[in-house]
C-alpha cells in the first residue's frame, strides 16, 4: 500500500487525523524529546496509509 503525504491531505483531513491521535498520545508516557513524538506519531499515521516525518513540520513559504 502507497502511503500518502502528509502535506497532501487537506487541512480537514489532517485536523481530523490529530484528533483522533490525541487519545493514542495521552495512553503513552510523556516525553519532551521532539524525536520520539514524531516518530510515535509518524507510526500511527502509517497504520493509516499516511507518511509523516519531522520534514512535515517545516511550514511552506
Amino acid at each position: 500500500m502507497a502511503l500518502r503525504r502528509w502535506e497532501e491531505l487537506g487541512g480537514e483531513e489532517q485536523l481530523a487525523l490529530r484528533e483522533a491521535y490525541a487519545p493514542a498520545q495521552d495512553s503513552e508516557p510523556g516525553t519532551c524529546d521532539m524525536t520520539l513524538k514524531v516518530d510515535r506519531f509518524a507510526a500511527y499515521l502509517a497504520e493509516r496509509g499516511v507518511a509523516f516525518s519531522a520534514d512535515s513540520l517545516r511550514r511552506k513559504g
